[in-house]
């Protein structure tokens, strides 16, 4: 994975458009993909960094996801604090993971805030929720997979079993980045892959933003 050292700047001006009255630490809020497009990637990054954050809640995406589920039940796993499952209004959770003493001192090695996700996210593991709700459709957005052995790469041993609920067949929708998620095991399995060129994310690579969709034919 590529890294990039980041000359730290006063990004508090993206506050405004992200943040419900653009207060910090407020809900993160669905814009329309036009407001973040006189904002520089660098300082994008470095506000996602600072906040925790790994896809910002883009109206056309938000519409996008509301065509393809449809009138499925649908589930968002792995949500942090990206507010996607809210917009869509379907039950929204996350293992709450970073939350956890260990892995904070992990992120404060990295100089990385955790993610604390905001109160109406459910604290369930991924796996354990959609064999809970049993959704048609199961959303997430930057999601690491799992390590199984020293062969996988970029997955961590508290992330989902993706492959799981994929090849019971529910529909799964990823929206992630092909350089950051190029080593997802599920990539083997069939599936669509849609660009779109108001997705932006906090990957270095825009043009490598991505949404992959199993199971949906």
């Amino acid at each position: 994975m590529r890294a990039k050292i980041l000359q730290p700047v006063d990004v508090s001006h993206i506050d405004r458009i992200l943040f419900q009255g653009g207060r910090a630490g407020s809900l993160v809020k669905p814009v329309a993909a036009k407001e973040l497009e006189g904002i520089e990637q660098d300082h994008l990054m470095q506000w996602c960094t600072e906040n925790a954050i790994y896809q910002p809640p883009i109206i056309e995406l938000i519409d996008w996801l509301r065509e393809k589920i449809g009138d499925r039940s649908a589930i968002e796993i792995c949500a942090g604090k990206c507010g996607i499952g809210r917009a869509l209004g379907i039950p929204t959770t996350d293992s709450w993971q970073q939350t956890q003493p260990a892995i904070m001192a992990y992120y404060r090695i990295m100089r990385q805030p955790p993610i604390f996700p905001p109160g109406y996210v459910e604290k369930i593991d991924a796996n354990e929720a959609v064999k809970k709700y049993k959704p048609d459709v199961v959303v997430g957005s930057f999601v690491t997979q799992r390590w199984r052995s020293e062969e996988d790469a970029d997955g961590n041993m508290w992330g989902p079993l993706e492959e799981e609920w994929v090849k019971t067949g529910a529909v799964y929708i990823h929206i992630g980045n092909e350089v950051t998620h190029k080593n997802k095991r599920i990539l083997s399995l069939p599936h669509e892959t849609f660009h779109f060129p108001w997705l932006r994310s906090r990957a270095i690579e825009q043009d490598k933003n991505v949404i992959w969709v199993w199971n949906d034919e």
